[in-house]
């Protein structure tokens, strides 16, 4: 099963939305097009709980659906890299 979690502002972060959809979790996948800033604020609002996070981030050339799902699938499958 996949989840979904998409702040629509950094400032003030929701953080008891994403800590709630978090708890529901096995682990998380941050995806950015950026160099791990928002990865970094996730980090830092789920501060104490325990949970993998995956990555995919593509700096300066953005994410594809296409590369979201095949990575998904690999974690879904039991084919972690």
């Amino acid at each position: 099963k996949v989840g979904y979690f998409r702040p629509i502002t950094l400032r003030p972060f929701p953080q008891e939305q994403l800590r709630q959809a978090a708890a529901k979790a096995k682990q998380l996948m941050v995806v950015e097009s950026a160099y791990g800033q928002l990865l970094k604020i996730v980090k830092d609002n789920l501060y104490g709980m325990d949970l993998p996070i995956r990555t995919l981030l593509r700096p300066g050339v953005g994410v594809t659906p296409e590369e979201v799902v095949a990575d998904l699938r690999t974690v879904l499958e039991g084919r972690e890299d």
